[in-house]
């Protein structure tokens, strides 16, 4: 089965996928590096409507009559592979994600935590981690996406979470993330698992 894949330079004026990821790291980086309470709500605000914009961006150039990977960026780097586009499942994950953002940092305005860099550090961070694994086309890449994914979970859980059993959710998602990661690492091994 042969799969069609589109350049980003064939549909859009710019390397979306690559601009999604990266807008979101770049406002946690201003927030962490600001750190005064007034600019990162700022920060975070710019950083989450120019990534819900450019996610809107995103669905316009995508075309859904042509089947197979669109808006692909593919540069291979010291043997390594960046690898990310978009399909019919994995468009709509993106901007899904921008919103869930958005409604995230205005609940947060309502808590203690509306000013917190840490926590809106960690929101843009999860962000940027569900953008690029939503958009991975490499395995490897995926994964790795997936493995740091637990980093911004677990802080959120632990710092702004309820309740007195915060540390055993952590320790038990922790547990069934890593198996999850060990069972694709074992699908994705050459040799006999194939």
């Amino acid at each position: 089965m042969d799969i069609t894949v589109m350049l980003w330079s064939q549909s859009a004026s710019l390397p979306i996928l690559t601009l999604l990821t990266l807008l979101p790291l770049a406002a946690m980086i201003a927030i962490l590096v600001a750190d005064r309470p007034k600019l990162n709500v700022l920060f975070a605000l710019l950083g989450i409507l120019a990534t819900g914009l450019l996610s809107s961006y995103l669905l316009l150039a995508y075309d859904p009559e042509n089947t197979g990977i669109q808006l692909a960026e593919h540069v291979q780097f010291f043997g390594l592979s960046y690898y990310v586009g978009v399909d019919g499942a994995n468009v709509l994950f993106i901007p899904l994600t921008t919103v869930l953002t958005f409604l995230s940092f205005i609940y947060l305005q309502s808590t203690r935590y509306a000013t917190d860099s840490a926590v809106l550090a960690c929101l843009l961070g999860y962000e940027t981690i569900l953008l690029g694994a939503f958009s991975a086309l490499n395995a490897l890449q995926f994964w790795l996406w997936c493995a740091v994914e637990i980093f911004p979970v677990a802080f959120l859980t632990l710092y702004t979470g309820t309740g007195n059993h915060r540390q055993q959710a952590v320790k038990i998602l922790a547990q069934f993330w890593s198996g999850g990661l060990l069972l694709f690492t074992v699908r994705l091994w050459p040799g006999k698992y194939r």
